[in-house]
């Protein structure tokens, strides 16, 4: 698609969605917002001309700023927040007068988001996820980002398990693994899926209780760790571990064996 051919079809859903938000379809509208939003970075990454390269800038910054305002009538405050954000890096990267004055309102906007979580601090988590769900939705508007998703949902997962939401950081953990088993085949993809597995399996034995599925993931962690002991960033001590899980899960079964044998000999 030619690049002006590109502009005009989203300004054609930019149109759209202001349309729908004024005749009230408020979720129809945010959800077109956002997909303005998305196609307009991922077409300043894809050839935009360079004598428009400024007015693209700033229709992406007028989204931004769009988008947040919607989302903040929803009470949607860590993405709000986050698009805020977005806007005052765009306008800002302008440098022209009416640019800066409209950084300098979003600035404040952002901080009116921020502020809003005090009334709902279960959000505030949402908040430092927001800036990696943009990332991501970024990534899937594009080809070839599978391995640069799983990398995100891996950071995502270690949000959540500092955060002790052992659900969410296993369920990040596999659509991390499940986009980097996808991936190529080289020795860093290959250690990467090895910490997958490795997280998992401390996930399942820890936090869950689930000794099968530990044991099946330590079981795929080693061999996956042998396979990269030349990498500079492999290090010895992860294989020890997940061979040393087994060992003592090994041991536990052992002890629960002989101990449901011995309940039951004077029977």
């Amino acid at each position: 698609m030619e690049p002006l051919e590109r502009e005009n079809q989203i300004l054609e859903i930019h149109q759209l969605a202001l349309a729908r938000y004024q005749s009230a379809d408020r979720n129809d509208a945010v959800t077109l917002m956002r997909q303005v939003v998305l196609h307009y970075a991922d077409f300043e990454t894809t050839g935009v001309p360079l004598l428009r390269s400024n007015i693209i800038h700033k229709k992406r910054a007028f989204a931004c700023e769009q988008c947040a305002d919607m989302l903040m009538e929803r009470e949607e405050y860590p993405e709000a927040a986050s698009l805020y954000q977005e806007a005052v890096d765009v306008f800002g990267s302008l440098q022209d007068s009416e640019s800066m004055q409209h950084a300098g309102e979003c600035a404040h906007k952002t901080v009116v988001a921020i502020n809003s979580l005090r009334a709902k601090p279960q959000d505030r988590l949402k908040l430092l996820i927001a800036h990696y769900e943009r990332k991501l939705q970024q990534l899937r508007i594009q080809s070839g980002t599978a391995l640069e998703q799983a990398q995100v949902h891996v950071e995502v997962a270690k949000i959540y398990m500092r955060r002790e939401r052992y659900t969410e950081s296993r369920v990040s953990y596999k659509t991390a693994l499940h986009l980097f088993e996808f991936g190529n085949s080289d020795s860093e993809n290959v250690l990467r899926c090895a910490e997958c597995h490795h997280q998992l399996g401390n996930l399942a034995r820890y936090r869950f209780h689930e000794m099968e599925e530990a044991i099946a993931h330590y079981e795929r962690a080693i061999p996956l760790y042998d396979a990269v002991t030349s990498l500079e960033t492999y290090d010895p001590s992860s294989r020890a571990m997940c061979q040393l899980a087994l060992k003592e899960i090994e041991e536990l079964f052992t002890e629960g064996s002989r101990a449901f044998g011995e309940g039951h000999s004077g029977l």
